[in-house]
C-alpha cells in the first residue's frame, strides 16, 4: 500500500496531465493507510490493557472460568453464558497467561481442572459467595431491618438437635431470620459451593475437608440400644457373652447394621446373634426395641429424640468400628450469627451426650480411595483454615 501511495503522489506532482481517477485513488489509499495506523494503535492499547489486567476484569474472568468448571465443557459454558466459544476460549487463554499456568486440561469428554485450576476455583467460589451474601443483605435491608442467615443440613444429622440450636440462636439474636434447607449431602455441598447457603452441617468427607473450612461437632458412631430399664442398659459393663444371650431386631442381610453386628460377634469368636425379628425400617426397629426386651443397633442421629425422651438407652458395650465425623462447613469467614449458631450446636450436642471426642478403639471412616491404597487415616479431624478463614 505504501508503494502505491508514493507512486500516485509522484504522478500528481509530475504534471498537469493527471486524471480525476488518479486523485480519487490516491485519496482512498491515503485514508486507508491512516485507518490502518489507527487500528494498529488501538490493538496495541488493547494488548497493554490485557497485560495489566485490572481487578474488575480479573474477577469477571475468574467467575467465567468457574462457570466452565461447573459446566464441564467449553461448549456448555458458552451456551449458558450466551457467548461464542471462541470468545470464551480467549478469556481462558488470557486468564491462564495472567495467572502463569493452565487452568484446564481439555479432552474429548470436556475439561478437567488442573491443580492450579482447583486453587483458583476455591477463590472463585468464595468471591461468588461474598457477592451473594452482599446481594441478600442489600435486598433484605430494603424490605426489613432483620439479618438473614441461610443454613443447610443433611438428613443424616440429628435434625431435632439442629432445631433446638436454631431456637437458641433466635432467642439470643431476635433480629435474625434463619432460612433452613435440608437435602442429601451432595445437594448440600452444591448449595454451599454456589453460595446459596452460608453454612452447612453434614458428614465431613475428605473432599469437604480440603474444599471448605470445617468445625467438628461430633462423631456419629453406631451403638447398641435397648429399652429404658433393660437389664443390660443399667449394667456397668457388658461382654459379648451377655449380648449373645439376648434376642435382636436387625435389618435384612447385607445392610450396614446387620453386617456390623455380625462382624462384632464373629470377631469376638462368638456364635451368630439370635435374630428374632427383621425390619428394614429404622422407625419400626426403634418401636420394637422400646416395647420389648430385644436389642438393636442404631447410629446416634436415629435415636436422638428417643434418648432425650428417656424411651431408649445405650448398652455399655464398646467395639472397634468405623465412625463418621459430623461438622459444619463454610466457605466464608465467620459472622456473629454463624459463630453463635456454632456455639448453640456444640451446647445442644454436648447436652444430649453425643460423642464429642474420638475413642481410641474407633477407626475414623476412611474414604474408598484411602482404603483401596491400604492406608489408614489418622484418628481425628484436622480443621483446615483457608486463606478466606479470617474473621471479618
Amino acid at each position: 500500500m505504501g508503494k502505491l501511495c508514493r507512486c500516485h503522489l509522484l504522478s500528481v506532482r509530475g504534471g498537469a496531465g493527471h486524471s480525476v481517477f488518479k486523485d480519487h485513488l490516491f485519496l482512498r489509499c491515503l485514508r486507508a493507510r491512516r485507518s490502518h495506523v489507527r487500528v494498529i494503535e488501538s490493538n496495541r492499547k488493547i494488548s497493554e490493557d490485557y497485560s495489566e489486567m485490572n481487578n474488575e476484569r480479573l474477577v469477571a474472568d475468574v467467575l467465567t472460568a468457574l462457570s466452565i468448571a461447573e459446566a464441564g465443557s467449553m461448549n456448555k459454558a458458552a451456551k449458558a453464558l450466551n457467548i461464542s466459544q471462541p470468545s470464551l476460549t480467549r478469556v481462558v487463554a488470557l486468564l491462564e497467561r495472567t495467572l502463569g499456568g493452565r487452568l484446564f486440561e481439555r479432552g474429548a469428554k470436556g475439561v478437567r481442572l488442573t491443580e492450579l485450576g482447583g486453587e483458583v476455583m476455591e477463590h472463585a467460589r468464595a468471591i461468588r459467595a461474598h457477592a451473594m451474601r452482599l446481594q441478600r443483605s442489600v435486598a433484605a435491608g430494603r424490605r426489613e431491618p432483620n439479618v438473614h442467615f441461610h443454613f443447610a443440613a443433611a438428613p443424616v444429622v440429628p435434625l431435632a438437635a439442629c432445631s433446638l440450636a436454631i431456637l437458641d440462636l433466635m432467642a439470643q439474636m431476635p433480629s435474625v431470620r434463619i432460612h433452613v434447607a435440608v437435602g442429601q449431602p451432595a445437594e448440600v455441598i452444591e448449595l454451599l459451593r454456589k453460595g446459596d447457603v452460608e453454612m452447612a452441617m453434614l458428614p465431613l468427607g475428605e473432599a469437604a475437608q480440603h474444599e471448605f473450612s470445617c468445625e467438628l461437632l461430633y462423631y456419629d458412631a453406631m451403638a447398641i440400644y435397648g429399652r429404658a430399664g433393660h437389664p443390660l442398659t443399667t449394667a456397668r459393663r457388658v461382654d459379648i457373652g451377655q449380648l449373645g444371650q439376648q434376642k435382636w431386631v436387625l435389618d435384612f442381610p447385607g445392610s450396614l447394621v446387620r453386617m456390623r453386628i455380625e462382624e462384632l460377634f464373629t470377631g469376638q469368636g462368638a456364635g451368630p446373634p439370635q435374630i428374632a425379628l427383621e425390619a428394614d425400617d429404622v422407625a419400626l426397629r426403634r418401636a420394637l426395641v422400646i416395647h420389648s426386651d430385644h436389642l438393636s443397633a442404631f447410629q446416634v442421629h436415629h435415636v436422638y429424640n428417643d434418648l432425650r425422651a428417656g424411651l431408649i438407652a445405650k448398652v455399655p458395650y464398646r467395639w472397634s468400628q468405623e465412625i463418621s465425623a459430623v461438622g459444619l462447613l463454610r466457605l466464608l469467614p465467620h459472622t456473629d450469627v454463624s459463630r453463635c449458631l456454632l456455639q448453640a450446636f456444640q451446647h445442644r450436642f454436648r447436652e444430649a451426650g453425643m460423642q464429642m471426642t474420638l475413642d481410641a478403639e474407633a477407626t475414623f471412616a476412611a474414604s474408598p480411595a484411602d482404603r483401596g491404597r491400604g492406608g489408614r487415616r489418622r484418628t481425628g479431624l484436622t480443621q483446615r483454615r483457608t486463606s478466606h478463614d479470617v474473621d471479618s
